[in-house]
């Protein structure tokens, strides 16, 4: 039986519900589960998220980090309740308040209001933790992108061994020489990770860590992957979050957003482009998936690799044309 199984049995949700409504003093009367190690619980007036984290330490990170942004204005996020840590079967639990999300409108990248307004908010954020980013620096690490990112290479290579003699692996060759290729350019400029100024980094700009509130704004949300370093580094993960959206079109990417276009002529940040991390990453993790996994996460991995295949080849020729030709 497994650990959630048991859980179930021993009535571990109801038991956390009662012990929260025992230390909070609020009378929460429902609990749903979310996800793994998430719950929301309710009460007539209140809704909380229960978010169970690794260690004090990380939620106390993560406490004083929202505090510094809202004493600092940025308002666009959660705040967690005051009691702080909640301490139950062994277990570090935190509150954090609720944000109604607009159901009409809910926020994905393939809307160009959404893109804008990521962006903007993401700039934001980079622009207020620069601030009081050496507060953290004790606190969090320094990112190692290029570290990262030959390990996740080198992981996929090894993985995909088992694929040599399907009709998978000749497109699994295009997508690994775009990975080594930008980590050999990458390698030779290995200081542009680590240059300041720097900044508290997100870490993980996924669609569903931006919530679009009832009222229009956007509120950016999870900080389980902060760090430190340059902002270029976020920015990176950003655009390949979008440019399956707008199509893989390089022109599209600098010329619609002011906040990429000063990139345009930077040779490590285009080189960076040309990775594939997010399939190298989906292919890692589905490698790693038990069976039942595999299946639903089975079209997505499908899409990512071929729907855009020839478009996204072409990005990586121009890209790589212009890194060569000295832009």
């Amino acid at each position: 039986m497994n650990n959630q199984a048991k859980r179930k049995r021993d009535g571990f949700e109801n038991r956390l519900l009662l012990y929260i409504k025992k230390v909070v003093g609020h009378h929460f009367r429902h609990i749903f589960h979310v996800k793994k190690g998430v719950w929301l619980i309710q009460s007539e007036k209140e809704r909380w998220i229960v978010k169970e984290f690794a260690a004090r330490k990380k939620l106390h990170t993560q406490i004083r980090l929202t505090h510094y942004l809202f004493e600092n204005g940025f308002q666009n996020t959660y705040d967690f309740h005051p009691i702080g840590a909640i301490y139950f079967d062994g277990r570090v639990f935190g509150l954090i308040r609720h944000i109604e999300q607009k159901q009409d409108e809910p926020f994905h990248y393939g809307s160009a209001r959404c893109r804008k307004d990521a962006l903007a908010l993401l700039s934001h954020f980079h622009a207020t933790t620069a601030r009081f980013t050496d507060q953290f620096t004790p606190h969090l690490a320094l990112f190692d992108q290029l570290k990262k990112w030959d390990r996740r290479l080198l992981d996929f290579k090894k993985k995909m061994g088992s694929y040599e003699d399907t009709g998978l692996y000749p497109y699994m060759k295009h997508y690994m020489f775009a990975g080594e290729w930008a980590i050999q350019f990458l390698k030779r400029h290995a200081d542009y990770f680590l240059e300041g100024p720097y900044c508290i980094l997100h870490g993980d700009v996924a669609h569903h860590n931006f919530i679009r509130k009832a009222d229009g704004s956007l509120y950016l949300i999870d900080f389980d992957l902060i760090s430190i370093g340059p902002s270029h580094i976020d920015l990176l993960q950003f655009c390949n979050r979008i440019l399956p959206s707008l199509q893989w079109s390089s022109e599209r990417l600098f010329s619609d957003y002011m906040e990429i276009n000063r990139y345009q002529n930077d040779p490590p940040f285009l080189a960076a482009l040309v990775y594939p991390t997010d399939i190298f990453r989906e292919w890692i993790y589905y490698m790693n998936s038990r069976k039942k996994e595999r299946t639903n996460r089975r079209h997505h991995l499908e899409t990512i690799t071929f729907k855009q295949y020839k478009k996204r080849m072409q990005f990586i020729k121009t890209v790589m044309a212009k890194v060569k030709n000295g832009l």
